[in-house]
């Protein structure tokens, strides 16, 4: 520090004596010069000791103690980091495990957030088409359409060749959650359970046009004994057979809740044949030969 200002002085006197050559303005600019770096120096030591005022702690505290104190707010700080870095990865955990597609959309309807499933469906890059409006990516008519007006019922959108449920759910600052679901195997189900019970209506419809048939005949014609006997086996082998389709819609009802084991059996298609021949038989009365 004496250095410093012996320096100073000497550069002093060395401008001085300069200036009587050289100019008389030199010596007072190099003051002011001078002057103006030591104001500015007192301005921020000033500052520096209101800042230091205004915590009463501070005072008379150590510098060790002041370095500990700083380290100390930085190891919370980390700590605090570390916590909540952990509650956003369990979180992205917990959204990437859920089957369905989740958007999360701005009220431009532009994709701020999406789960992997939704990547996945809908076979789109997080990096590439986050931040796109949703109706770019998914282009169906009856999509948008809900979009506008989504108190309407969700459709069912076709993706590829996947059948999906769209549902909207307003969420604050106008921002929506979109979920897709994945229904194809749904549909599947119920398409085949619909063909299940039209295939169940039209056979029970066979064997009781036969039975009716034979019990009118029964009634009011007379029939020789052998073709009573006849008649009667008909109808007692159309009744088992509607004994056998309502075992298997009860069957159905237990497959679908769970309730029995699935087992594979062996199927004598020759039998099956010749039950359908007879049935033809009977139907056509004859008149078919």
């Amino acid at each position: 520090m004496k250095f410093s200002l012996h320096l100073l002085v000497a550069v002093s006197i060395a401008v001085v004596v300069a200036g009587l050559w050289v100019s008389p303005w030199l010596p007072v600019v190099w003051f002011a010069a001078i002057a103006g770096y030591y104001g500015w120096t007192a301005r921020h030591q000033a500052q520096a000791a209101r800042a230091l005022l205004r915590d009463p702690a501070a005072i008379d505290v150590a510098f060790d103690d002041t370095v500990a104190r700083l380290r100390q707010q930085l190891r919370d700080a980390q700590d605090l980091a570390r916590v909540r870095d952990a509650e956003i990865e369990q979180r992205k955990q917990i959204t990437n495990a859920v089957p369905d597609g989740l958007f999360l959309l701005d009220p431009d309807d532009r994709i701020l957030w999406c789960n992997r499933s939704a990547l996945t469906l809908h076979a789109l890059d997080a990096f590439r088409d986050v931040g796109k409006p949703i109706g770019q990516l998914i282009r169906s008519p009856d999509f948008l359409a809900y979009l506008r007006a989504p108190n309407e019922r969700a459709p069912v959108i076709t993706v590829g060749t996947r059948a999906v449920l769209v549902h909207v759910e307003s969420t604050v600052d106008g921002a929506r959650l979109l979920v897709t679901r994945d229904i194809t195997e749904r549909e599947r189900l119920d398409r085949m359970r619909r063909d299940f019970v039209a295939n169940v209506s039209h056979e029970m419809r066979t064997p009781l046009t036969v039975v009716g048939g034979y019990v009118e005949t029964l009634r009011d014609l007379p029939v020789e004994p052998d073709d009573q006997k006849r008649y009667f086996a008909l109808i007692a082998g159309q009744t088992e057979n509607m004994r056998r389709l309502v075992e298997d819609l009860l069957t159905l009802a237990r497959l679908e809740n769970d309730q029995v084991p699935v087992d594979a059996a062996p199927v004598s298609l020759h039998t099956i044949a010749a039950e359908a021949l007879a049935d033809a038989k009977a139907l056509s009365n004859g008149r078919h030969p």
